[in-house]
């Protein structure tokens, strides 16, 4: 049986985070130290199989892929049985990859994404189609110095090929319908690039940073590349679904 992670009952919308590859709901929270917890939603960390996500990438060498889990049925199922009014997704590299299978596999589904640390795949590497779009807000975060997933594109080893950080914010932009010039200015040390609109794109190039959830506390690891310890991503991603962010946090029950 699945299980899902209910942290925060803290408003009408429903926020759900998408953990990385070799991650639990748990793991997920110590990550991010409890960061997305403190956003003004009722907050939940669903769980892949086997600890990932049977993404849209061809390449995907994992137990779920073998499985043929349908992790798209999963989340709409979970959706359904949890009262909301908006639902919004975050994720963390594989689950940014999942919620990339989201916008194209369930368009409409989501009122706003954030992907932290994933790009889109290459065409070639690609198993989901553009077809039935549905303009979404989508804000994107990727560290420059990513070691496991190229800013500027290209293999990511076992998991196929990506386009850049460039490239797949133009994709979003494309089929979000936006002008492809952004307003550019600087936030947090951060270059932070503006597409405005009814379905508003928002990329942070995290400058310096490598494969991480920028928070205060980071998890330090040679694996992941630099982190950075004065951002917190949760609260630029709160204020771009237009949502609240306070320091009261709560605890979480896992069913």
């Amino acid at each position: 049986m699945r299980q899902h992670l209910i942290a925060t009952q803290n408003g009408t919308d429903l926020l759900l985070y998408f953990h990385g590859s070799q991650q639990s709901a748990r793991v997920a929270r110590r990550f991010t130290n409890r960061s997305f917890e403190h956003i003004q939603a009722t907050v939940v960390y669903p769980e892949g199989v086997h600890r990932h996500w049977n993404d849209s990438r061809k390449t995907l060498p994992e137990r779920t892929r073998e499985l043929g889990t349908d992790d798209v049925s999963y989340i709409q199922d979970l959706i359904a049985h949890i009262p909301h009014e908006r639902v919004f997704a975050a994720g963390y590299s594989n689950g940014a990859q999942m919620i990339i299978r989201l916008l194209h596999d369930a368009p409409g589904l989501l009122a706003g994404a954030a992907l932290i640390a994933g790009t889109m795949p290459t065409p070639e590497n690609f198993l989901s189609t553009a077809q039935g779009w549905i303009p979404t807000p989508i804000l994107t975060m990727h560290g420059t110095e990513d070691p496991i997933a190229p800013f500027d594109g290209g293999s990511a080893g076992s998991r196929g090929a990506h386009r850049s950080f460039t490239d797949s914010n133009l994709y979003f932009v494309q089929h979000n319908g936006l002008m492809p010039k952004p307003r550019h200015t600087r936030r947090q040390g951060f270059d932070v690039y503006d597409w405005a609109g009814e379905a508003p794109v928002q990329a942070w190039v995290l400058n310096g940073v490598g494969h991480h959830v920028p928070t205060t506390r980071p998890v330090a690891s040679p694996f992941l590349g630099p982190a950075s310890t004065h951002f917190v991503a949760a609260e630029a991603i709160a204020q771009f679904f237009g949502l609240g962010f306070s320091l009261d946090g709560a605890g979480g029950q896992t069913r």
